[in-house]
């Protein structure tokens, strides 16, 4: 039946668009996520951006970073309580900073690996 059949292509169009917006909504939504945290020059806010954007990106409650220190052999996260004023005086120590061993978490599997995971 040619009217069976058109019917079928026109809802064919429609969800093939309906898809083609989400994927549009998506890549949109990653790049105002990725925005501020290319611009960031602080460690103590760029892992605030990355908390909160990457978490709610991938539809997380909660996200953590590690960044790897540039003069140790270990991965380190700044204490979330502690970000606001880290971000201020960019003073990281024991007080304010946990740190990793260099395998820990996928962070540490890439550094590893030498690739992203």
């Amino acid at each position: 039946n040619i009217y069976t059949q058109q019917v079928q292509a026109a809802i064919e169009r429609m969800y093939l668009l309906v898809k083609g917006e989400e994927s549009v909504m998506r890549s949109l939504n990653i790049l105002k996520s990725m925005r501020p945290i290319l611009a960031e020059t602080n460690h103590a806010r760029l892992q605030g951006h990355l908390n909160k954007n990457l978490a709610q990106l991938f539809g997380f409650s909660k996200g953590a970073i590690l960044f790897k220190h540039m003069t140790g052999p270990n991965l380190f996260t700044i204490i979330q309580e502690e970000l606001e004023r880290a971000a201020q005086t960019c003073d990281y120590n024991d007080s304010n900073v946990i740190s990793y061993p260099m395998n820990m978490g996928i962070t540490g599997k890439s550094i590893g690996l030498k690739k992203v995971v």
